[in-house]
């Protein structure tokens, strides 16, 4: 082998490390425009990486092998992302670029299969931990400052804009989200970190090191605690309780090994997973205590649930234009937290101004009040509101709407507003016109209050409702947030001046609208070859008699094997619950971890079949 290919192969793998560790780092700011694409600084990096891969490749004069139970779905999955996207009924260049962005990550599956099964029988094992080391270690990072983004938010936010948009918040308490865009996202790199932890902590013998892993699981444990993430939190207690019972399965059948042999490592297997689900369940219970914000989430399907309010305000006014006075407005809190009358993000009384007709905002940002004191819930405060009455004698409608300063008003959460007619009277002495500012449609009111109020089962019956329309390939990758308000029959329902963000909620609520059956079959098809393979593995009755070297190498395998299996199933447990082949993170994660647990699959068949043999 040449130096310069020694060396590209070594680049190639540091690249893929790299790639992973820089998982949760990905920056709002595209680095590269090419026409209609834009590149994040993580895409570029998948980009480069693939491109080193491919150089390898080329010149090593080899061209990667694929088992067929694995490039026959694969196949199938980017056949159905092509077709869909170009008979995509609506945005059909959005489809084509996102079928792009998936293709890309079915490409880093297949890359990291290769690197791993052809770094030869003596490297895989390295190569596999020095992998999830990587991921791990970027992880913990990132789950330090979404610990710190809880504790110290004024400090961390200046640093933090670089990854996100805006900070993830519910009723005003922020959820950890760390480097990551939002806080779902970030629950689900940190689950599948915790278990490739646990994983690293049954197959590492050094007690510093695991001393080091420990520490990373109860960061990392906390951290996906803050996130707030209900989905997460199943998720990760799900899989490490099948973690627990998989690897004491695994511990009892490995009693009928041969006498002589090592004890197997995957007997601490069961230790590691069963301290990670304990210190996620007290980490989670103690926030669950503490946080009001985390009761109410328990207790109502959507978040807006926190913000619910009545108002009996005066049924007409008449005013002097132009003047400020003030009105008396009884308001009650229907919702499960009390409202803060002060501290950084207190409760305010405020309104819109209406035409008579009540058809257009005349004036959207009206005087602020703040409350006589806190309003526990089901409680109610009468507010001397501040009005200032509109310069144009006329008749008006005042509409009232609480806010949470700096986080949302009450109407964006589906509040229903107050109302009062008004008669502004001309003042004695004509005020001269002020110019107002361009009018808004009432109905933007409206559609604001529709999308605060859209629960998880309606985004599944809009997605019903575009399955029925386009049953075999979908609307299109990625065109449901395009087209759920559609199908539902609601105006005015997409955000002005921005594209629609708002999935299914649902990894396979989403690939069945978008889709169709053609990637529900594709998806599915993948999944049970991953989940046969790796069974059967799993379930081989051990060797009656084992060559020592080859069959510690197995088991130790079989470690490795729960351990990609398991990080997995925490994506598609929690995939119940959201969506995220469409982050970047996250769906490279997905594939970065079906490619190896593939890997995985092929090197255990070949090692167990030789332990056996032998």
């Amino acid at each position: 082998m040449t130096t310069i290919t020694s060396v590209i192969q070594r680049l190639a793998w540091l690249a893929v490390l790299g790639l992973a560790i820089s998982l949760p780092f990905e920056l709002v700011q595209p680095w590269v425009n090419i026409g209609p694409l834009v590149f994040t600084n993580l895409e570029l990096a998948a980009a480069l990486t693939m491109l080193v891969w491919a150089c390898r490749c080329a010149l090593l004069r080899r061209v990667p092998h694929w088992p067929s139970w694995l490039w026959r779905p694969l196949l199938a999955w980017g056949l159905v992302l092509i077709a869909s996207a170009l008979l995509a009924p609506a945005e059909r260049a959005a489809a084509v670029k996102f079928a792009l962005r998936s293709l890309a990550g079915v490409a880093s599956g297949l890359m990291v299969h290769d690197l791993l099964l052809n770094a030869g029988p003596t490297r895989f094992a390295a190569r596999m931990r020095s992998l999830a080391w990587a991921f791990a270690l970027g992880a913990a990072a990132a789950a330090l400052l979404g610990c710190a983004e809880v504790l110290w938010p004024t400090l961390t936010a200046p640093w933090l804009s670089a990854f996100k948009l805006q900070t993830t918040r519910v009723a005003g308490a922020i959820r950890a989200s760390g480097s990551f865009g939002y806080a779902n996202i970030a629950a689900q790199a940190w689950e599948a970190a915790l278990v490739l932890l646990i994983t690293l902590w049954a197959t590492t013998r050094p007690r510093r090191l695991q001393v080091l892993i420990g520490f990373a699981i109860v960061i990392i444990s906390g951290a996906l605690v803050l996130t707030a993430s209900r989905g997460g939190l199943i998720a990760i207690l799900a899989t490490t309780g099948w973690l627990l019972i998989a690897g004491g399965w695994i511990q009892r059948r490995m009693r009928q090994r041969p006498p002589g042999l090592p004890q197997p490592r995957s007997l601490s297997l069961p230790r590691a997973a069963g301290a990670t689900f304990m210190t996620v369940f007290l980490l989670g219970g103690i926030q669950l205590a503490l946080s009001p914000v985390q009761q109410a989430r328990l207790q109502r399907e959507v978040e807006t649930g926190v913000m619910q309010a009545e108002y009996a305000a005066p049924a007409y006014l008449t005013l002097v234009a132009g003047q400020r006075t003030q009105a008396p407005v009884r308001i009650t809190n229907r919702g499960q937290l009390p409202w803060r009358a002060s501290g950084a993000e207190p409760i305010l009384l405020s309104y819109h101004w209406l035409d008579a007709a009540q058809e257009t905002i005349l004036w959207f940002e009206g005087d602020r009040t703040v409350l006589p004191g806190d309003v526990p819930p089901d409680a109610s405060i009468v507010v001397s509101a501040y009005v200032l009455a509109p310069a144009q004698p006329g008749r008006y409608v005042l509409a009232w709407d609480l806010l949470q300063n700096h986080v949302a008003w009450f109407s964006t959460r589906g509040v229903a507003l107050g109302h009062t007619e008004v008669e502004v009277m001309a003042d004695a002495e004509p005020l001269p016109v002020q110019p107002l500012p361009p009018p808004l449609p009432a109905s933007a009111l409206t559609a604001a209050q529709n999308r605060g109020q859209v629960a998880r089962m309606t985004l599944w019956k809009a997605a019903w409702q575009l399955w029925r329309q386009h049953p075999w390939l979908g609307v299109g990758p990625d065109n449901f947030r395009f087209l759920w308000g559609d199908a539902l029959g609601l105006v005015d329902w997409r955000p002005v001046g921005q594209p629609p963000v708002l999935h299914s909620n649902s990894l396979y609520v989403e690939i069945l609208a978008t889709l169709g059956l053609a990637g529900v079959i594709a998806f599915a098809w993948l999944l049970l070859s991953l989940a046969r393979r790796a069974f059967n593995l799993l379930a081989r009755p051990p060797a009656g008699t084992a060559n020592r070297e080859a069959m510690a190498y197995a088991e130790h395998e079989l470690t490795w094997l729960l351990g990609l299996s398991a990080t997995v199933m925490v994506f598609l447990i929690h995939g119940i619950f959201d969506y995220f082949l469409e982050f970047t993170p996250t769906y490279l994660l997905w594939w970065l971890a079906i490619g190896s647990l593939a890997a995985c699959i092929t090197e255990t068949e070949e090692r167990l079949t030789d332990a056996h043999r032998l």
